[in-house]
């Protein structure tokens, strides 16, 4: 008797486990470096995954140099990277201003598939450096892009500006913007500070216009504006996301499901994002979670 209690006790348990348990396309294993837009995009990317039968898993707060050697040996299966970020990583130089976005994508593509490593389509967001001025003094001298402000540098009107020390240093940066918009500005009216200060310093009016990113949240506020390359400078920056070869061989469903999110990420939905996880301080995953639902991208 006790036999054939403990059979169908198996048989029971064996039934209820076929129709309570999910089975997992496979275990990934997602990558971001440490700041807001990393964590978000690597949010969105896992609650995709894992809604389409993958078990998702995060690892945060890496560096550009750690988050590459750990896909390189198989440690993560994928994360975001940059297409202007991927650029230097592979030739060890910035990208040349002359590359548009498309072709940017092409080259990172094309030359890392010799490392087995995939780009998949970027999104149209682009996270590059941006010139930002205050608001008040945008209107005063009647400019909107980076033309405009070197005709107002030009002229000798008093403007400070704040740049990242990096930025700064380097050939293809500040001196080199200087050159392709053909204005100068005098040392003292610079001041060198850190990305975190450029905001702060501009609503004070310690600097009227600073060196931002593209998506920094602050882009929200009426009392900034940033200023259109209108003589393409700066090189794009679009997240793509990345993974090896042999991962996407293996899964190849990853693809369509991950650019089916692309298509919906453009510079000002980043821009609110991240805006709404530095600025209103709602947690990372629930503004993901809530934009997927709201595009019907989730149920």
């Amino acid at each position: 008797m006790r036999k054939i209690l403990m059979k169908s006790f198996l048989i029971f348990s064996i039934l209820v486990g076929e129709n309570s348990i999910t089975l997992s396309k496979g275990k990934l294993i997602i990558g971001s470096k440490s700041f807001t837009e990393q964590y978000l995009l690597s949010s969105l990317a896992t609650h995709l995954l894992q809604h389409h039968g993958y078990s998702a898993q995060e690892r945060t707060g890496m560096s550009t140099q750690v988050i590459r050697e750990k896909l390189l040996n198989g440690k993560i299966d994928l994360y975001w990277e940059y297409t202007g970020t991927g650029y230097v990583l592979l030739e060890r130089k910035n990208p040349p201003t002359e590359m548009d976005s498309q072709q940017l994508y092409q080259y990172v593509r094309k030359k890392d598939r010799k490392n087995g490593i995939v780009w998949l389509a970027p999104a149209t967001l682009n996270n590059s450096y941006v010139l930002v001025a205050r608001q008040t003094i945008a209107e005063s001298y009647q400019f909107k892009d980076l033309s405009g402000l070197s005709r107002v540098l030009n002229q000798d009107i008093d403007l400070k500006l704040g740049l990242v020390i990096t930025f700064y240093d380097r050939p293809d940066g500040f001196h080199s913007l200087k050159t392709h918009y053909g204005f100068e500005v005098p040392r003292n009216r610079i001041q060198l500070m850190s990305h975190e200060n450029i905001y702060s310093a501009l609503s004070l009016g310690k600097i009227d216009v600073g060196l931002g990113y593209n998506t920094d949240p602050q882009l929200r506020q009426k009392s900034f504006v940033a200023l259109v390359d209108d003589h393409l400078f700066f090189s794009p920056y679009q997240p793509s996301v990345v993974l090896q070869a042999d991962t996407l061989n293996q899964y190849p469903d990853l693809e369509d499901i991950l650019e089916s999110l692309v298509l919906h990420l453009d510079t000002s939905t980043m821009i609110h994002l991240n805006y709404q996880v530095d600025i209103e301080k709602k947690s990372i995953d629930a503004v993901a979670l809530q934009w997927l639902q709201q595009k019907e991208i989730l149920p």
